[in-house]
């Protein structure tokens, strides 16, 4: 687990692991509202470089149209159709990453050191 602060509006679980002290961290923010969306600013205790998105989202909890990384699964086969997409993220000058979620929607920000 690494130190971070996450400030939001919305009722988002949040944490930030990282495998070792050289590598990238990994965080992982879960927005369990079913009606509200929101931003997420992800601030880190130490500088770090370019962020990488990944979001994981579907209309609803009880579809089965689920876009991981901006791609559908194929309902027959459970494979994903395309190759993920990651966009990139920054930090501001205060050390800020900003993430817009959806609602009931999951972000993965990996920050490279």
């Amino acid at each position: 687990m690494v130190p971070a602060h996450f400030e939001t509006s919305a009722s988002i679980g949040a944490y930030a692991v990282r495998a070792d002290q050289s590598g990238p961290i990994t965080i992982f923010v879960i927005n369990k509202d079913l009606h509200a969306y929101g931003t997420v600013l992800v601030h880190l205790s130490a500088p770090m470089g370019t962020g990488h998105l990944l979001e994981i989202d579907a209309p609803s909890l009880a579809s089965r149209d689920i876009s991981y990384g901006g791609v559908q699964f194929n309902n027959a086969t459970g494979m994903l159709s395309a190759e993920t997409r990651e966009s990139q993220v920054n930090s501001d000058n205060r050390g800020n990453y900003k993430i817009h979620l959806a609602n009931a929607s999951i972000a993965v920000l990996r920050i490279e050191p």
